[in-house]
């Protein structure tokens, strides 16, 4: 148990897949029922070492108990050790069953005065840094007039100040030619969509136009239809008019025959 304990209680996301932790499982198992008379199942072995574990953070919790008691009331279980309570703790996380170490109470002042001696190390180390620099950039002034302010610069100096404008100057030239590229790109795009919507507006334009000549035509087609249809129903009515007509003449011919 102890030589797979890394893969077993590594409770990282990605460091080992669940596959790898049943094959440690698998293992541990193997080598107890190597050990053992009694085998023992995968989900045996485990369920013990789970209870176990509970058990252990049982006991680690009567322990704090019986350190912080005050009195007023039943007296506590005594401390007591357990062979099996520290092969738990070895496997497990200290951290996870007694928790963190409070750095302000118990007797944990010299971890403090240990920090406070290393930060007071390192800023007499930066101290002697900045004398250093000091001493060796230090000009006497004191013989100096305001007209050798008016004197040149000294040529490394101006060597350094022509390098520094000059990489300023690619620098600015290179952020420049990034933004106008950057710029003509976005305004190609913007052009283009431009003609896009434009050939897209004809297009839809040319659509209605023909949609509305073809509505005029189907228009006076109907109403060509509907003159032959008024102009049928009239003849229609003529004719029958007529017919009406010559059958009456008969009939009235007919009659005075008759008479």
């Amino acid at each position: 148990m102890p030589e797979s304990k890394a893969i077993i209680e590594n409770k990282a996301t990605d460091a080992f897949t669940w596959h790898q932790k049943e094959e440690a499982w698998k293992d541990v198992a193997q080598k107890f029922n190597a050990s053992s008379i009694i085998k023992r199942s995968v989900a045996s072995i485990k369920n013990f070492y789970e209870n176990q574990k509970r058990s252990c953070h049982k006991k680690a919790a009567e322990d704090k108990r019986c350190l912080t008691g005050t009195g007023s009331g039943p007296s506590l279980s005594s401390i007591t050790k357990d062979s099996l309570h520290d092969l738990t703790l070895s496997i497990v996380n200290k951290k996870t069953v007694y928790g963190l170490k409070c750095q302000y109470g118990w007797d944990s002042a010299n971890i403090a005065t240990n920090e406070e001696e290393i930060l007071q190390e390192d800023n007499s180390i930066l101290e002697d840094k900045d004398n250093e620099v000091i001493s060796e950039t230090f000009i006497d002034w004191e013989n100096g007039t305001p007209m050798q302010l008016m004197n040149p610069l000294n040529q490394k100096l101006q060597a350094a100040q022509k390098k520094k404008s000059e990489s300023k100057r690619v620098v600015n030239s290179s952020r420049r030619g990034s933004t106008t590229t950057a710029t003509e790109s976005v305004a190609q795009s913007y052009k283009e969509l431009s003609k896009v919507k434009k050939y897209l507006a004809e297009l839809q334009i040319e659509i209605y136009k023909q949609l509305g000549k073809n509505l005029k035509e189907v228009e006076e087609e109907l109403k060509v239809q509907r003159k032959r249809h008024s102009e049928l129903h009239a003849l229609e009515i003529e004719i029958k008019r007529a017919q009406l007509a010559s059958l009456q003449k008969k009939i009235n011919n007919f009659c005075f025959e008759l008479t």
